[in-house]
């Protein structure tokens, strides 16, 4: 079996273990933080409009703001900072 490791807890989906190797992807740690903070903000700013357009009642909005993209919506890039050494 292969799978893609992203970090050096291998495919653990953490921003935690994203940040952990940036060097593997030809970054920095400012380099990789930034891009996460990007996409962090983009998902904070724009899923609802994503969902509303893709027809997801907005019902469900509440439930699946506790899945997967959780993190971005409370993403805080300082306390990114202070856990994850690089």
């Amino acid at each position: 079996m292969s799978f893609l490791a992203v970090g050096s807890q291998g495919r653990t989906a953490t921003i935690a273990n994203l940040l952990s190797q940036p060097f593997s992807f030809g970054l920095d740690r400012d380099g990789a933080l930034a891009i996460v903070t990007e996409i962090a903000m983009t998902i904070k700013r724009r899923w609802q409009t994503v969902f509303r357009s893709c027809g997801v009642p907005e019902r469900l909005y509440g439930e699946l703001a506790r899945v997967s993209f959780a993190n971005a919506l409370n993403f805080d890039i300082e306390i990114i900072k202070n856990r994850v050494r690089i």
